[in-house]
């Protein structure tokens, strides 16, 4: 009798051990089915854009708006986009032959992409301050970046900005994320910013 109660509690304790095993399975396989579908929707609410040798992802809300034209001895613009509420944008130029100024002087062509970007965007941007600045690599090459905000044309609206300098055989490449709201400059800039190639 006492055999049998002995065997009637061991088989309930397994019984609720292993029914507490499959709870447990099934958590963390609802875990990882979560995590792969939020994957998924952030991969696939992103759109591409492509041009010579660089390519990169971006939110879908932005839209492509009109290209101005180059104009002498600047950068030509590939594409601009624009996203409303908040007002964003997102800038791809090519700086053709670039590499013929850090030839002339001797120097490495990234350390003169960024001697001529330290001295002309306190030029150009109003109120200038510096956030942030270092190396990168895209595509195991290196490149640079520079955050910073600025101050634009109405003199009150504090602007958000991440310029991406990326050398590439004789050609530099400019890509840059702004925006009036910090926040989402911060989120589209780390959502782009890994998506960036060159070929």
């Amino acid at each position: 009798m006492k055999f049998q109660k002995l065997k009637t509690t061991l088989t309930q304790f397994f019984s609720i051990q292993n029914r507490k095993k499959l709870t447990a399975f099934g958590v963390v396989v609802v875990i990882i089915a979560s995590v792969a579908v939020v994957l998924w929707q952030k991969e696939n609410s992103l759109e591409e854009f492509s041009a010579g040798s660089i390519s990169f992802k971006y939110p879908k809300e932005y839209e492509g708006q009109p290209v101005p034209k180059p104009k002498i001895n600047q950068a030509k613009t590939l594409v601009k986009l624009k996203a409303e509420d908040p007002l964003s944008y997102i800038e791809l130029a090519v700086e053709e032959g670039a590499i013929k100024g850090a030839n002339v002087t001797k120097t490495n062509f990234l350390d003169f992409l960024e001697k001529n970007a330290g001295m002309s965007l306190p030029r150009v941007y109003k109120d200038y301050k510096e956030l942030h600045s270092g190396r990168i690599k895209i595509s195991g090459r290196d490149a640079a970046a520079i955050s910073f905000s600025y101050t634009g044309a109405d003199s009150k609206t504090k602007i958000y900005m991440k310029f991406f300098i990326i050398p590439f055989e004789n050609d530099a490449y400019y890509l840059t994320i702004q925006s009036v709201d910090k926040s989402k400059f911060e989120k589209d800039a780390s959502k782009i910013q890994p998506t960036m190639t060159l070929r």
